[in-house]
């Protein structure tokens, strides 16, 4: 990661400027890799709105108070929002959105699926040593009634037994028995 740029102590800087620079060469960094495997392997171009020279500029000439003011942040953007009339619900919400808000929805879909995973997994001595079936088994067994309560214990479900699943899958996968 130093060899990249990235700072591993994750401290952010009280300094905007020198956070959003940081950030343009993270991704900056990471293209030619990501352009090269695409194109090579899919054959596809990506285009990345970072590795524009103009859009960086134009992003690090923005002035700091145009980020914070009087406590409300994304200040620019919430202006240039209301002056193209996105109503005021939208522009004054501070609330944070959650990345895959539809995670229990899909992980539902597969739900069908899992006992015969889980018994395939429960025969493989390698699943057996690197996941925590015997944790997995009841969290399947006790699946949420709907969405409002699945996110009660969205901590296990979306990140422990999806991803367990999903390493399990894998291996699963590895050892032909999928």
């Amino acid at each position: 990661m130093r060899q990249r740029g990235n700072d591993t102590r994750f401290v952010l800087s009280p300094d905007s400027r020198l956070l959003r620079i940081q950030a343009l060469k993270r991704g900056r960094s990471r293209r030619p890799d990501l352009v090269n495997a695409l194109r090579g392997i899919h054959g596809l171009d990506s285009l990345m709105p970072l590795a524009d020279l103009r859009l960086v500029e134009f992003c690090l000439a923005i002035p700091e108070e145009q980020f914070l003011e009087n406590g409300t942040n994304r200040y620019l953007a919430r202006r240039l929002l209301r002056a193209a009339g996105v109503p005021r619900a939208v522009t004054e919400n501070k609330l944070r959105g959650r990345q895959h808000p539809e995670w229990f929805a899909h992980l539902s879909e597969a739900r069908s699926s899992l006992p015969a995973l889980m018994e395939r997994l429960r025969r493989s001595p390698t699943a057996q040593r690197l996941l925590d079936l015997d944790r997995l088994d009841p969290m399947i067994g006790n699946w949420p009634a709907d969405t409002v309560a699945a996110e009660r214990q969205r901590s296990g479900f979306s990140a422990l037994l999806s991803g367990a699943l999903s390493v399990g899958a894998f291996i699963a996968w590895a050892e032909g028995t999928n």
